[in-house]
């Protein structure tokens, strides 16, 4: 038990990094597509503050189920299951 959830663990966590480079690339698209090349590269260079701005902005203009509000909630859904295994697998680990 503690090994596949050590394992299971391990690939949330893998898999939470991916989702995050693929949801700031598309934040990146989302800012060059509202505002500009100059909002492109200041949210290239802020990742956790961009993702933030953007998803608020797109909230009030485009209402909660905009896709890139929906990804921002999917992706939050997942770091939190990703956070939660790795929680029960150092918990295994210890007892």
């Amino acid at each position: 038990m503690r090994k596949a959830l050590t394992t299971s663990a391990a690939l949330a966590m893998g898999l939470m990094q991916l989702a995050a480079v693929v949801v700031h690339c598309i934040t990146i698209y989302v800012a060059y597509r509202e505002m500009g090349l100059i909002s492109a590269a200041v949210s290239a260079i802020l990742p956790g503050g961009s993702e933030l701005y953007w998803s608020i902005y797109m909230w009030w203009h485009y209402g909660f189920f905009a896709l890139y509000v929906l990804i921002i909630i999917g992706f939050l859904l997942l770091v939190l299951f990703a956070l939660l295994l790795a929680a029960l697998a150092s918990r295994a680990a210890t007892s």
